[in-house]
């Protein structure tokens, strides 16, 4: 089994392994340095915004480090409309995403089977490719 922390960003359901969340706080308001993290500053990526939604205001939303194995290299803090808990999983109660073109892949490699409050998150990928991201959107 596997806990996941749940968030949504941009109207999208999103589940991220516990494993690789490093912190999570709402921002400003809890961690004024949310973006420093082990003496490393960290790109920040706006799910909302990047999956369609508004680009947040940095003063009211919540933060994750996500960071596969405390990796500093990989590390980036995830600005998300809300953090609404956490679930564990049992591994089949996750399903590989099928081939899809465009910017999905990105940022997702699994989908959870059956719904969760009615909804069926998405589970980021382990190591998100910022700069492959960025130039998408360039």
């Amino acid at each position: 089994m596997t806990t996941f922390l749940r968030a949504s960003a941009g109207g999208h359901d999103l589940l991220l392994d516990c494993a690789s969340v490093q912190r999570a706080a709402e921002a400003d308001r809890d961690e004024p340095d949310i973006a420093t993290w082990a003496g490393h500053d960290l790109p920040i990526l706006d799910l909302s915004w990047k999956l369609g939604g508004w680009p947040l205001d940095r003063s009211n939303c919540a933060v994750i480090i996500y960071a596969a194995e405390f990796d500093q290299n990989g590390a980036v803090v995830l600005a998300v409309d809300e953090i609404n808990g956490l679930v564990n999983l049992e591994p089949q109660a996750l399903a590989r995403l099928p081939t899809i073109p465009g910017r999905v892949p990105h940022f997702f490699d699994r989908i959870a089977v059956e719904p969760i409050d009615g909804r069926y998150p998405l589970c980021l990928r382990e190591r998100l490719d910022i700069w492959a991201i960025e130039r998408d959107d360039a």
